[in-house]
């Protein structure tokens, strides 16, 4: 290679490990998705439901209202319900965003690696994947912002009231974190769970 020559960036698949940890992604990715698919299938069962009744109610909804779809990107990717609540919200956004932008990357190293290298193309190069690198690197700090976020808030967030309820052999439920009775992200809208009957609201929400 002639000396001052530029190399064009690619992206190595697994450069530093062993061959066979290639194959073994994708075996591991089949199982998953099959363990999904049979927990979310004895969920609909329970209920009564098959996958094409599901599909189908759904199918129905949306040609009934077409703005029905656009309510479900909206909610989901939007995350506008989350987003209500302006603290946890920005911490659920930063988790859900990191893992959307990490789950398409992803996805666009298979079918660069699987699909379009064996077809004799490649897209994951020059600055398309600097770009790439740069938005996967950036959602890998959110993720870390979102979580560290997140454990400070179950850590040293403090539901005002839990002595009394802890007292009163209760547990404090709706804002606060299950395996912890102090945590809370909203304290004013907190409920004190006895061990039995139904739940008491301690503080009102807004």
């Amino acid at each position: 290679m002639a000396a001052g020559a530029s190399v064009e960036p690619t992206r190595p698949f697994m450069p530093a490990l062993p061959g066979w940890v290639g194959p073994l992604v994708y075996v591991a990715t089949a199982l998953m998705v099959l363990v999904v698919a049979h927990d979310a299938t004895v969920r609909l069962r329970r209920y009564g439901v098959s996958w094409r009744a599901l599909g189908g109610e759904l199918w129905r909804r949306i040609v009934e209202d077409p703005r029905r779809l656009g309510t479900l990107i909206a909610e989901t990717f939007g995350q506008q319900r989350s987003l209500r609540d302006r603290e946890a919200g920005a911490m659920h956004a930063l988790i859900f965003g990191a893992l959307v932008l990490t789950t398409l990357g992803t996805s666009l190293v298979g079918l660069d690696h699987d699909i379009a290298r064996p077809l004799g193309v490649s897209f994951l190069r020059g600055d398309f994947y600097l770009g790439c690198e740069v938005v996967l690197d950036t959602a890998g700090l959110m993720l870390l912002v979102g979580v560290l976020w997140a454990a400070c808030g179950a850590t040293f967030g403090m539901c005002p009231g839990w002595e009394t309820c802890a007292a009163s052999g209760g547990c404090m439920r709706g804002c606060c974190t299950s395996w912890s009775p102090r945590s809370c992200w909203r304290p004013r809208a907190c409920w004190c769970v006895p061990c039995r009957g139904p739940a008491t609201r301690m503080w009102g929400g807004p």
